[in-house]
């Protein structure tokens, strides 16, 4: 849907708490935890941690193959972007054969904090949650409207009153 929100920039500093050896960097963990098992198109999504920014992806890594980025922006502030796209997570079907369930993504586990001095913590797992929402077709569009007329079936009758005229295929 055009405008719809596929991306969130924030920041993760509201999680942690400095005490006295302020200020705090943030950043993320050096070791990539244990990550959901998800899929898009059918295919098994990876994950890349480099750095401050985390790459979920089907394949081989590329723009084209990302399902989605989170990354910590400014390790100073602790702004941080989840971005969405352009591939699509696959969503479970729900008992009536719908699907259109939501995917909640704990992410708080790669995220940290270091003091002044060097102490480091690393966030709860539901301490950075993305809910990923459904893309569930809609029946919101122009209807399709017309007419048949039963002159045209064997036995009726052509040119009746608020009929069409029936010709047919030689």
């Amino acid at each position: 849907v055009p405008g719809a929100v596929i991306t969130w920039t924030g920041s993760v500093a509201g999680i942690f708490q400095s005490g006295v050896d302020a200020p705090l960097t943030y950043g993320m963990v050096a070791t990539l935890p244990t990550m959901p098992t998800l899929t898009s198109g059918g295919e098994t999504v990876l994950y890349d941690l480099t750095g401050n920014t985390l790459t979920a992806y089907v394949g081989t890594k590329s723009a084209e193959t990302t399902v989605f980025t989170f990354s910590i922006t400014d390790t100073a502030t602790g702004a941080a972007n989840f971005a969405l796209g352009p591939l699509p997570l696959d969503h479970a079907d729900t008992d009536d054969g719908e699907n259109v369930t939501d995917i909640v993504v704990n992410l708080g586990a790669l995220v940290q904090a270091t003091d002044a001095d060097g102490d480091t913590v690393t966030a709860a797992a539901d301490k950075v949650q993305v809910t990923i929402d459904d893309d569930s077709p809609t029946a919101t569009g122009t209807a399709v409207t017309f007419t048949v007329d039963e002159d045209g079936l064997s036995g009726g009758i052509a040119g009746g009153t608020n009929c069409l005229l029936y010709t047919s295929p030689s």
